[in-house]
């Protein structure tokens, strides 16, 4: 549950970013200054949460740069996985005007990029350079990594954020087709012992008599212990 909940975070900090309708523009003017959340704000619920997962929405955002107005020159990642600022390390952070935009660097769909010193924009501005810019006034494109087709979704979401574990011998035993939800989520509990079986009920503190219901001696103890043997 904990990562179904980040993935409907990342879906409000998606709808954040990229959002056009008067509900997301009011949340930017509250949390948001020059298109980055703001580091304190008046309290709430739902926006610690939201901040947790913006770098992680950012990180897996990709940009087609078109006239470059709704993309910032510094802080985007319009030039591959890393913005310019996390590229140099954040050392240009102190210097750099966050409302810059890459329109700035575009004149009559041709790039025009000043002369710098620092190693790292010219780094950058020549790969700047190799990009192909459009003949008309397209506005940037956003994609999401995460989908095949670039467009986000919650369970796209929840897929990058859960961690994966090695498939159990009796994965296809429990969860398949042929079964009903409901039994292949009572083939779920039963191999991980979250049936109430007495011995599990009695390892919380509630005294209770045991006996096994289907040999009627032995006390009924969870999946896989001896008493089960009885069943052979």
């Amino acid at each position: 549950m904990r990562d179904v909940n980040k993935s409907l975070l990342c879906k409000q900090a998606w709808n954040l970013k990229h959002g056009n309708s008067a509900l997301t523009s009011s949340l930017k003017a509250h949390f948001m200054k020059n298109g980055l959340p703001k580091k304190t704000i008046r309290p709430s619920f739902i926006w610690p949460g939201i901040r947790k997962m913006w770098s992680f929405i950012s990180s897996k955002e990709r940009q087609i740069v078109g006239n470059g107005k709704k993309t910032n020159l510094w802080n985007a990642s319009w030039l591959g996985d890393f913005s310019i600022v996390e590229a140099s390390g954040n050392a240009l952070s102190p210097i750099i005007n966050s409302t810059t935009t890459v329109f700035d660097i575009i004149s009559n769909c041709k790039w025009t990029i000043p002369e710098v010193h620092s190693s790292a924009l010219r780094d950058a501005f020549f790969a700047a350079k190799l990009i192909r810019l459009t003949q008309f006034d397209m506005e940037d494109q956003y994609f999401w990594s995460g989908s095949t087709i670039g467009a986000f979704s919650t369970s796209s979401a929840w897929n990058e954020i859960r961690q994966r574990n090695l498939k159990v011998p009796w994965f296809s035993l429990v969860w398949n087709k042929m079964l009903q939800p409901r039994q292949s989520v009572f083939g779920w509990r039963l191999m991980h012992g979250k049936m109430p079986m007495d011995d599990i009920i009695s390892q919380k503190g509630i005294p209770l008599v045991s006996k096994c219901y289907l040999c009627g001696l032995d006390a009924e103890l969870k999946f896989g212990s001896s008493s089960l043997t009885a069943l052979g």
